[in-house]
């Protein structure tokens, strides 16, 4: 994984407030320099707050004080663990990286080329493949660049309602 984000880490705020990340999705993507620090420490605080059981590493990461930041490399595991049942851990970045670029896109020269950098960089998930421009198009699907938008936000809305709707467990 190797996405360079336009402008620097998605901020917690913005993430907190479109999924509640589990302890597995926060170690993915503060490894992926997804999140920084300051926001690794918010969304450990969230899960703190949000109660029910979270590993002891959470806890300490909650509990850090900004000068206290560069022990976070210390408490966050290096991998998420590798549970077969769970989910791909790095699946609700592409989501997230998604909406923080269709969010940012007036401040991209070229936002569908961004898209196309996160296929790639995401391993070319197929979810992706209806609002890649050098993709054929979705059978029955209108072409050009509005169509192709309109795609993606049709991904962006199905997967919010996805994440609003599980639990964090």
């Amino acid at each position: 994984m190797n996405h360079k984000l336009t402008h620097g880490p998605i901020p917690a705020s913005f993430v907190l407030g479109l999924v509640t990340l589990t302890p597995n999705e926060l170690t993915a993507g503060y490894r992926a320099a997804f999140l920084d620090a300051s926001g690794a420490v918010q969304v450990a605080e969230r899960l703190l707050s949000d109660g029910g059981t979270v590993p002891d590493w959470i806890e300490e990461t909650a509990l850090l004080l900004s000068d206290d930041y560069r022990r976070i490399d210390d408490l966050i595991p290096e991998r998420a663990d590798q549970d077969p049942a769970a989910a791909d851990p790095l699946q609700v970045w592409l989501f997230l990286v998604l909406a923080d670029l269709w969010n940012n896109r007036d401040a991209v020269v070229d936002p569908l080329a961004e898209v196309e950098s996160v296929y790639a960089d995401f391993d070319y998930p197929e979810e992706m493949q209806g609002f890649v421009r050098f993709l054929p198009v979705p059978e029955g699907t209108d072409v050009g660049t509005a169509a192709i938008e309109a795609r993606w936000r049709s991904y962006l809305d199905r997967r919010a309602e996805y994440y609003a709707g599980r639990s964090a467990s």
